[in-house]
């Protein structure tokens, strides 16, 4: 839950560094955040009903997979078009959040559901804060926009 919440928080101190660094205009640098939130529109409930039939395990070892393999896109993308589909397998995280609450329902007892649905939910929060601060600390005057996409492939 952290690892879906630090990508899109991350993105947001930088928008001004992507735009500059890629020659793009704001508009354009606003598709780094809207292509994600598509992705994850799109993809939540599919990857929560590939859940239901394959099973949570499989289906979230594969968004992690996917949203590392965007995460290192957005690191060396040279481009607006390649950020943007490192951005779209990022958006994929947000099926994180279905299936996690799924293997709560199945693996705990009714009476530690909630406080643990709660934790889970929590970490949404923690994930968004520290996207924001970590970004702030590493992107200064002229640093590199990409330097952010460290800390959430680290994190996934």
């Amino acid at each position: 839950m952290t690892t879906l919440s630090l990508l899109q928080s991350l993105v947001v101190p930088v928008l001004g560094s992507i735009e500059q660094q890629l020659d793009i205009s704001a508009g354009a640098a606003g598709w780094v955040l809207t292509a994600n939130l598509l992705a994850a529109a799109v993809l939540t409930p599919v990857l929560g009903r590939l859940g239901d039939l394959r099973g949570e395990r499989p289906v979230i070892l594969g968004i992690l997979v996917a949203v590392a393999v965007g995460t290192v896109l957005a690191i060396v993308s040279p481009s607006l078009p390649l950020l943007l589909v490192g951005r779209v397998l990022q958006g994929s995280s947000y099926g994180l959040f279905p299936l996690s609450i799924s293997v709560l329902r199945r693996e705990l007892p009714a009476e530690r559901l909630s406080v643990a649905m709660s934790v889970v939910s929590s970490t949404l929060a923690v994930g968004g804060v520290a996207g924001l601060v970590a970004t702030g600390l590493l992107s200064g005057p002229g640093s590199d926009y990409r330097r952010p996409f460290w800390i959430g492939l680290g994190v996934t």
